[in-house]
C-alpha cells in the first residue's frame, strides 16, 4: 500500500510543509479533493507553502477567516490596553470555553482577558501559525505568551520571567463573527515551574526540552 500524500495527512487544514517550525504565513489552500485526485502531486513552493503541481482546475479557498483571527491577536493581545477592541471581532454570544471553563458573552470575556492580563506584566503574545479549514469555518492558532508572573496561578507577584505555550480553535459564523473559542495552554509546565521544581525533580523535563 502506497504511503498517504501530503494532501492526506493534512486533511482539510492548511499548514506549512515543514514538520517541526509552521510558518504563520504559509496559507495557499486547495480543496481536498483537488490535491487527492489522480494525477495530482505534492510540491512546495517558497515559502514551504504546500500546494499541488496541477494547478489546472484548482480553487483557491477564502482566507478571510484567517486573516480575521490574526487581525484580532493583533488588536487584542499585542496592542497594550485595548480589550475593547473585542467589540469589533466577537459576537455578543460569544463562548470562551478555557480549561474546561466556559466564559459566556462578550462582556464576560472583555473582563476575562483583563483579569488574565494583569497577571503578567510586560505581557508578549506571540502567534506561532494560523490556519484554518476548507470552508473557513474553523480556525486554528498555535501561540506562545511571555512576561513576568505578577501573581498568575495564585503565585506571588515575584515579576519572574515566564513562558508558555497554547492552542486555540475559533469558530466563524457566516458574518465573519468570531462565536466560539476553544483553549488550551501548557498550565501543568507553567505551575512547575512556578512551584520551583527542578528538572532533576521533574518526570516531564526531558520531553519540555
Amino acid at each position: 500500500m502506497s504511503s498517504p500524500t501530503t494532501a492526506q495527512r493534512i486533511g482539510q487544514f492548511v499548514f506549512d510543509a515543514r514538520a517541526s517550525h509552521l510558518a504563520p504565513r504559509s496559507r495557499t489552500v486547495f480543496e481536498r479533493d483537488t490535491l487527492d485526485s489522480p494525477g495530482c502531486t505534492i510540491g512546495a513552493l517558497p515559502g514551504n507553502q504546500v500546494v499541488s503541481t496541477r494547478l489546472q482546475g484548482a480553487r483557491m479557498m477564502n482566507q478571510d477567516s484567517v486573516r480575521l483571527v490574526e487581525n484580532f491577536w493583533k488588536a487584542v493581545w499585542q496592542t497594550p490596553d485595548n480589550v475593547d477592541a473585542v467589540d469589533n471581532f466577537v459576537a455578543h454570544d460569544f463562548v470562551l470555553t478555557t480549561g474546561g471553563r466556559d466564559i459566556v458573552g462578550r462582556d464576560a470575556f472583555k473582563q476575562w482577558i483583563r483579569d488574565f492580563s494583569a497577571q503578567i506584566a510586560h505581557l508578549e503574545f506571540e502567534v506561532v501559525n494560523t490556519f484554518q479549514s476548507a470552508d473557513g469555518r474553523l480556525v486554528s492558532a498555535r501561540f506562545c505568551i511571555r512576561g513576568l508572573n505578577n501573581g498568575l496561578m495564585g503565585f506571588p507577584a515575584d515579576q519572574r520571567r515566564i513562558e508558555f505555550t497554547g492552542n486555540a480553535i475559533w469558530h466563524v459564523d457566516a458574518e465573519g463573527r468570531l462565536v466560539r473559542n476553544w483553549v488550551e495552554r501548557s498550565a501543568f509546565e507553567l505551575f512547575r515551574d512556578l512551584k520551583g521544581v527542578s528538572d532533576e525533580d521533574d518526570p516531564f523535563a526531558v520531553a519540555r526540552k
